[in-house]
Order: structure tokens, then sequence, then C-alpha cells
């Protein structure tokens, strides 16, 4: 179950970075305890059209195999995500309409525009976070890397 201090961190974050993105003209809503988005922390749903979109939050969002994936930093990722969506439909929807491609080659392609589009997001969202932030992304939160400090 999301506990409330990771709510309080989702919803704190999205209204953080809203306006950093320029998403403020999209309607942002939030779906907590959703088992059903697989090994992800967070996923979205994103209708571009309409600038719908809806954040899954897994009852458990932070993997404590990457301690420096804070749920800020798991959000500014989804929010990307956002961003580079139509994108992502345009080439999805060209390549359903692609003349003399058969369905497993479109669908071979199609994954494959999935995994670039993940990377691209990926790397926005680090960019993005440490241009506004000024730490590298992969840095580990204050109070973990102190405890992490010899002593």
């Amino acid at each position: 179950m999301v506990t409330e201090l990771v709510r309080a961190e989702v919803t704190a974050a999205i209204a953080k970075w809203r306006p950093r993105l320029r998403l403020m003209d999209w309607s942002i809503s939030i779906r907590w305890d959703d088992a059903d988005i697989g090994k992800s922390s967070m996923e979205g749903e994103i209708d571009s059209f309409y600038r719908r979109a809806l954040v899954k939050v897994a009852p458990n969002p932070l993997d404590p195999d990457q301690p420096w994936k804070t749920v800020e930093k798991v959000v500014v990722h989804e929010l990307v995500h956002i961003l580079l969506e139509q994108p992502q439909d345009v080439l999805e929807e060209s390549l359903n309409r692609t003349p003399n491609m058969g369905r497993r080659e479109a669908s071979e392609l199609s994954a494959s525009v999935r995994q670039a589009n993940e990377y691209a997001t990926e790397w926005v969202a680090r960019v993005v976070w440490e241009a506004f932030e000024g730490t590298l992304w992969d840095s580990l939160p204050k109070a973990i890397a102190k405890d992490e400090e010899p002593g």
C-alpha cells in the first residue's frame, strides 16, 4: 500500500515539475496502489489529443536496489513521457499504415520505437533534473549519502 509519505511526495513532485516542464495545460491525475503495472514503480497513460495523463503508482514504488532513484525522479521520468508521447504515437500510427509490412515486422519495429522512446525519456529526465536541481541524477539523496559516510 502506498504510504501517506509517498502520496505526499508524488503530489508535491507533480506540483513542482508541471510548470518546469510546461505541462500546466495538462490534466494530470494519480491512481494509487495500482498493482497492474508490472515491474514498474510508476506508469503513465497519456492522451495527447485531450492533454490528459494518468500517473499510476505501484503499491511500493521505490526500488531498494536503486537508492538514488527517489520518488521525485520517477515522477520526473513519467512527466517527461508526456512530452515525448505524441511523437511516439505518430511513429506507431505510421507503422500501422505502412503498406507491404507484415504484422510481425510492424510489431518488432513498434517495440524498437517504444524502447528508443524509453531511452530518450530517461535521457531527457536526467538532463532536465540536472539542469534544474544542479545535482547529478545518480547521486544519492542527502539522507542516504550521509548514512553511508564512514564514521
